[in-house]
């Protein structure tokens, strides 16, 4: 019998004073033209914040500390495969955030977080949301 499978997917909500870091997403197989947040899946014999520092990294040139990444919320998520979300809050890191991927981003920028563009994924929403309104990690279920 084969078991049933999610793929771990990490999220980094990186916060100066009330705005939000989104990049356009382009070139990708899902939500292109969709703003989103720097994000990736863990690797095999990754925990999730490694997963998130090599992300931060890889999209964003931006170096991590583990004590700056806060989990805000947990998400287990149905569209199209199952995932599971972590949501991490970064307030403090080194570097300057650049786009390191363009040919997967048309690049990043800083919103207020109550007037995120209407093209922001819906569960991204949920989430940015949810690290503003509360200190306590949430859990959510999307896509059921």
């Amino acid at each position: 019998m084969t078991r049933f499978t999610a793929v771990p997917s990490v999220y980094v909500i990186f916060k100066q004073d009330n705005k939000v870091l989104l990049g356009i997403r382009k070139n990708t197989p899902w939500m292109d033209g969709w703003h989103g947040l720097v994000s990736g899946h863990t690797e095999e014999g990754e925990t999730v914040k490694e997963s998130l520092i090599r992300e931060a990294f890889e999209e964003a040139g931006v170096t991590i500390l583990p004590e700056n990444l806060i989990l805000s919320s947990v998400m287990y998520r149905q569209m199209g495969r199952t995932n599971v979300d972590f949501f991490f809050v970064c307030t403090k890191w080194q570097g300057n955030i650049q786009n390191k991927e363009p040919h997967k981003c048309a690049g990043w920028e800083w919103f207020d977080k109550d007037a995120l563009p209407e093209n922001t994924i819906d569960y991204l929403k949920i989430a940015i949301n949810h690290s503003y309104e509360s200190n306590d990690c949430g859990f959510f279920e999307v896509g059921f």
